[in-house]
């Protein structure tokens, strides 16, 4: 029986990191990132999602802050929507909670289920399928 190997935190972040600045596989509408390039412990992330086309949301650019934890990808990232204007405020999705902006992980799928599988733009790609859906 083979067991699965696992990346150290660090080296699994510095390909997404990789894999985000290229945009591989499309951004699909979402782009992301550090927030700070010289945080070596790499915790503090921003994303932005474009709006869906067709959607109550299209043309909307949606910020997010993500926090990586130190047991990341055992544990799933923390992810906040941080604009709530009137150009773009919060999508009205069952799990964001409304006046905090946070994800909520009991509410997502993705993050309710997580695994080591998963990485943050599998959760962003989550957040901006349900924003296409929301019409």
């Amino acid at each position: 029986m083979s067991e699965k190997i696992v990346k150290p935190r660090n080296f699994r972040l510095l390909e997404e990191l990789d894999s985000a600045e290229k945009a591989e596989g499309g951004n699909n509408g979402i782009s992301y990132g550090l927030d700070d390039q010289s945080d070596t412990a790499m915790i503090n992330w921003n994303a932005t999602i474009i709006g869906p086309d067709g959607s109550n949301y299209a043309g909307g650019f949606y910020q997010l802050e993500i926090s990586v934890p130190g047991n990341y990808p055992e544990r799933p990232p923390f992810f906040k929507f941080v604009n709530n204007d009137m150009t773009s405020p919060l999508p009205r999705l069952s799990f964001i909670d409304q006046k905090t902006g946070n994800v909520i992980p009991e509410n997502m799928s993705v993050l309710k289920n997580w695994t080591s599988d998963y990485n943050i733009g599998v959760v962003l790609n989550e957040i901006r399928n349900a924003m296409g859906k929301s019409i």
